[in-house]
């Protein structure tokens, strides 16, 4: 609701509430400019058109997650502070009845802030697996793993690559639980190799 009145909307096929608030500052914005006539059908129209691969994207059926097929495996480049708090809601919400917590694989370059990312999703990962990102200056996965035990993550651990690390995921952790879903994230060079691998690569 604004000046320009009322106007009723679906939700964003996007995951993650914070996607919400992102279209409504869009729709804001191209409702408060005359420059470009925008029809309300369009409007409601993007929000089911609306796609930006690699921020909370779910994998589909590929090569890479074969390897663990009863899990959802789920993608995100977020690599900062806010980043982080729209991934700890997204897991809040995932994880309240329906899951367990998540099984996190973290990659992240070097002149990102590691330390206040696993800080902020720490209460809804099970376990950290943290990886290299090949070819360009990154974290130490040794020493995010020490990060994350310092976080109050119980299982850390560190991988050579995605692949070995979603291989050596323990996605139940009990038996009678539900499937728990891997969350890939900390870096969009690492979410690129993601879909690469995973034949899923964007239009």
């Amino acid at each position: 609701r604004d000046d320009a009145g009322k106007l009723t909307l679906p939700l964003p096929r996007m995951a993650g509430t914070h996607q919400v608030d992102n279209a409504a500052l869009a729709i804001a914005m191209l409702r408060h400019q005359d420059a470009v006539s925008v029809p309300e059908s369009a409007t409601a129209a993007a929000m089911e058109w609306t796609n930006w691969p690699a921020r909370l994207q779910r994998l589909d059926d590929g090569p890479l997650t074969g390897s663990a097929p009863e899990a959802d495996i789920w993608i995100d480049g977020g690599h900062n502070a806010d980043a982080a708090e729209a991934l700890r809601h997204f897991m809040r919400q995932e994880s309240e009845g329906k899951h367990a917590k998540f099984n996190v694989i973290l990659g992240m370059l070097a002149n990102k802030d590691a330390e206040i990312f696993i800080k902020t999703i720490a209460p809804f990962v099970s376990s950290l697996r943290a990886i290299p990102i090949v070819g360009h200056e990154h974290h130490d996965p040794f020493k995010i793993a020490i990060m994350a035990k310092k976080a109050g993550i119980s299982e850390t651990g560190t991988a050579p690559n995605v692949e070995v690390a979603i291989a050596e995921t323990e996605i139940r952790s009990r038996p009678g639980e539900n499937y728990a879903p891997i969350l890939i994230a900390g870096s969009l060079y690492l979410a690129g190799e993601v879909l690469k691998a995973n034949n899923q690569l964007p239009d």
